[in-house]
């Protein structure tokens, strides 16, 4: 009987507290609301979201037996306790907002190029407040913190994106002159292609940039050190210089000049005229034959296809005499640096540069190279090479 008479006395307690913590939490709300709804309304968020009531113990005793009882207890003092919490929640949500606001004006204020800044500052936007910690109002919850602005945060962050966009701005200047120079170098590659060439020079080539990251350091009292980083478009010049060298290949794997060529008279000059004379009779391949007078200065030269002949005329006296052999003529390939320039035009593949062993004296005569093994033959080639023939 007394068990049953105490249930019956522990769910009456439980009723009359349930509605006096209802009224309280009424009167708490619409004490709140006539202050700002939004209080009231973050009041009834936490309150919905916070356990408030426990369970605590009570036993009945008889002289025979015990038995113990679970009554439910509110805690009308988290009730107040959750009020202040809305409170200096919504204040700090403001403050946020605000400092949100004012960021905002700074970016507008330097245009669209502050948004990264702006964005990147909105994640950190501790930077922009103090925080003043608060007496905790219920042993569950930490003391909390109010949220003050830092006007002159502000004033820091400005001479920040001020900074941060000039260097941007040079940055993105630069990165256009990479783009600009690295398209310029492929247009002027592929001038120098033909059709086929320019097919297998495009297959090799690419614009792909890579970013190259430059970091900086901002430091102001009131808003800290800002690490950051500024891209600058880089682009891969190797790669042309591969790719046209490829498509040079292809182009010119077969190439061949006319018998009589000259092809460096930029240089060299294109006279064939003197008293003497030196045909050259060319075997199975091509053939580019280089005579130098005693000063070791080219006076001659003329390209003579496989199984052709031509005749240098030469001024009577001393001369070297060079033959230069290969395969698939390529008229942009680089030779050496000669005093009157960069000397350009040379064979692709198996190139060999021999010469005449013996120093050739004509005067008012013929001089005739058979470039052909013949049994018994009266003349044979020493090796030289490009350095010392061109």
């Amino acid at each position: 009987y007394r068990v049953s008479a105490a249930k019956t006395s522990i769910a009456s307690i439980e009723e009359k507290n349930e509605e006096k913590f209802k009224s309280l939490k009424e009167s708490i709300q619409n004490r709140l609301a006539r202050e700002n709804q939004d209080y009231a309304s973050t009041f009834d968020e936490l309150c919905v979201r916070s356990i408030y009531a426990s369970l605590k113990d009570t036993v009945i005793r008889t002289l025979i037996y015990s038995r113990t009882l679970q009554v439910r207890s509110l805690d009308f003092e988290f009730l107040e306790c959750l009020s202040k919490l809305s409170v200096v929640e919504v204040e700090n949500e403001k403050v946020v907002a605000t400092i949100i606001s004012r960021l905002e004006s700074i970016g507008e204020k330097h245009g669209d190029a502050s948004n990264r800044w702006i964005n990147e500052m909105k994640s950190e936007i501790g930077r922009f407040y103090t925080e003043e910690k608060c007496n905790s109002c219920h042993e569950i919850y930490d003391p909390s913190s109010k949220f003050t602005i830092k006007n002159k945060a502000f004033n820091d962050f400005d001479a920040f994106v001020k900074e941060a966009n000039s260097k941007l701005a040079i940055a993105d200047a630069q990165s256009a002159e990479n783009k600009r120079k690295f398209e310029t170098l492929i247009s002027e590659a592929r001038r120098s292609l033909n059709a086929e060439g320019r097919k297998t020079f495009d297959d090799y080539v690419a614009l792909n940039s890579v970013s190259r990251e430059t970091e900086y350091t901002f430091t102001r009292s009131n808003l800290g050190a800002v690490n950051y980083s500024i891209p600058v478009k880089t682009y891969d010049l190797e790669q042309i210089e591969t790719a046209l060298t490829r498509a040079q290949n292809e182009q010119f794997r077969t190439n061949s000049l006319y018998t009589g060529a000259m092809p460096y008279g930029y240089c060299y000059g294109k006279a064939n005229n003197g008293s003497s004379q030196v045909t050259v009779n060319a075997g199975s391949g091509d053939v580019l034959v280089m005579i130098k007078n005693s000063s070791d200065r080219v006076i001659r030269h003329a390209y003579i296809r496989a199984r052709d002949r031509f005749t240098l005329n030469v001024p009577n006296g001393n001369h070297d005499v060079y033959f230069y052999y290969g395969t698939g003529w390529n008229p942009n390939k680089f030779m050496k640096a000669t005093t009157c320039g960069d000397l350009t035009g040379g064979f692709l593949s198996n190139e060999v540069v021999s010469k005449d062993p013996s120093t050739l004296r004509i005067y008012n005569q013929v001089m005739t190279y058979t470039l052909t093994e013949q049994v018994n033959g009266n003349f044979s080639t020493t090796s030289s090479s490009k350095y010392e023939a061109f």
